[in-house]
């Protein structure tokens, strides 16, 4: 489906808040969706992205990078999106 490739495309961004993941996945019914491969194929582009970036930061690579305001430890209790999988 379109617009489950268009989140793969932008779960590439570090900056992409959890929130604002979670607000564009629950966009669209899951009623509308003929299969889930493209959500999950999104959820998992996101995941693989924020643990690289957290890695960076924790070898000291990010020190001149901003931190992304998702990339506090609170905000991660709003992974909860993964749960209506």
């Amino acid at each position: 489906m379109l617009f489950d490739n268009y989140l793969a495309v932008i779960a590439r961004d570090p900056n992409l808040s959890v929130t604002k993941f979670q607000v564009l996945v629950e966009l669209l019914p899951e009623n509308v969706r003929s299969c889930d491969d493209g959500i999950y194929r999104a959820i998992d582009t996101y995941l693989k992205v924020i643990r690289l970036f957290l890695i960076l930061l924790s070898k000291g690579a990010g020190r001149s990078v901003p931190v992304p305001p998702h990339s506090t430890s609170s905000s991660f209790s709003s992974l909860s999106i993964f749960a209506f999988l």
